[in-house]
């Protein structure tokens, strides 16, 4: 599922959460085929960031304000009138939904609410792409892949808050939506991972910012399974399925997207191939650090569904992605432009299979 330039160019995209790690990269990829973007979003939650290291080179709009507040909203959605949105503003770490419950709902429940509502109440947009998160899952009792069907539920307060967005989702396209040229559709991405990203609490970021102050890594979870894939899949797949339901309903509500099985690796395996592609500082220290929250053990992804219905094919697999990570951020510490790096990463991504794909 790769972008169609022509599709794309002068469509008006509205990104919520642009600042965010994510978000940068689809407004970059966006702006690249042509798209006029408006972004809403809390200003960037790290220094340095990667929007803010490329807004002057994507040349967006850019509107800082919480997706909370309805009435912060009205007037920029209605002046600009989007033809697609993309709704990624959240706040995204399971540590936080543990450290502000009711902050964590706030956005992901009612921020989510407010969008949909925009697009109910000021008819422009034709395509919703509503982003939640693998999390969504009730924990499974069988070592098995979530597959979209799968019971709701997870029990942390940042993953019932995104497990409350979808049935908000859900129940906005049946009961607004349903006779209506509007398609909506949620995805549930597996753990992402990618250049420019500085977030507390994530695997790769805490890597490389050992690696480079020359100290070991500490690992919470090494044994904990995760779908790691390259921020670009998802992103790949998010524009692939605004495009698809532009011209007709989607064929089903909610879409996982997660790589291959064999590429669902642990932390400690995901540590390995980093820091075998950061070379001779990387240090791991094999005593794991005591945390005061609960996650799962095991999360995998089953993403046969948008395989059958689009088409979508993994791209890059763990080490490609891994070796593609480390890159950028060696990159960027030798002094690359970090929006160059981006769009070399997107060239990389999209020559994949390009003459089958």
């Amino acid at each position: 599922m790769l972008p169609d330039q022509q599709f794309w160019k002068g469509k008006k995209v509205l990104v919520t959460g642009h600042t965010g790690f994510t978000g940068a990269w689809l407004s970059i990829w966006l702006s690249q085929i042509g798209a006029k973007i408006l972004g809403i979003s809390l200003g960037p939650n790290t220094s340095p960031s990667l929007f803010g290291l490329c807004e002057q080179d994507i040349g967006l709009e850019s509107l800082l304000c919480d997706v909370r507040n309805y009435g912060d909203l009205v007037d920029p959605f209605q002046s600009f009138s989007p033809d697609v949105v993309f709704h990624l503003a959240a706040q995204s770490l399971v540590v936080d939904g543990y450290r502000n419950p009711r902050e964590t709902i706030a956005t992901n429940v009612m921020g989510t609410c407010n969008i949909l509502d925009l697009v109910r109440t000021f008819p422009s947009a034709r395509a919703v792409v509503a982003v939640t998160t693998d999390k969504v899952y009730k924990p499974c009792v069988a070592s098995r892949p979530h597959a979209e069907e799968d019971r709701l539920g997870g029990p942390d307060p940042y993953s019932a808050s995104k497990g409350a967005a979808e049935l908000l989702i859900s129940s906005y396209a049946d009961s607004f939506f349903a006779d209506t040229d509007v398609s909506v559709v949620s995805v549930r991405a597996g753990n992402i991972i990618g250049g420019g990203d500085w977030a507390e609490a994530r695997i790769i970021p805490d890597a490389l910012r050992s690696w480079v102050a020359r100290e070991p890594l500490q690992l919470r979870r090494p044994n904990a399974v995760r779908p790691w894939q390259h921020v670009l899949e998802p992103v790949a797949a998010y524009i692939g399925l605004a495009e698809s339901i532009w011209s007709a309903k989607p064929i089903n509500r909610a879409y996982n997207i997660g790589p291959q099985a064999e590429d669902s690796v642990s932390v400690l395996e995901l540590v390995k191939l980093a820091a075998t592609a950061f070379g001779d500082r990387a240090n791991i220290n094999t005593e794991v650090a005591s945390s005061d929250f609960a996650e799962n053990t095991l999360l995998t992804l089953d993403s046969s569904l948008i395989s059958e219905d689009y088409g979508y094919k993994q791209r890059w697999p763990i080490e490609a992605a891994i070796n593609a990570t480390v890159a950028w951020y060696k990159g960027f510490y030798e002094g690359g432009n970090p929006y160059e790096l981006c769009l070399a990463d997107i060239a990389s991504f999209s020559d994949v299979g390009s003459k089958t794909s």
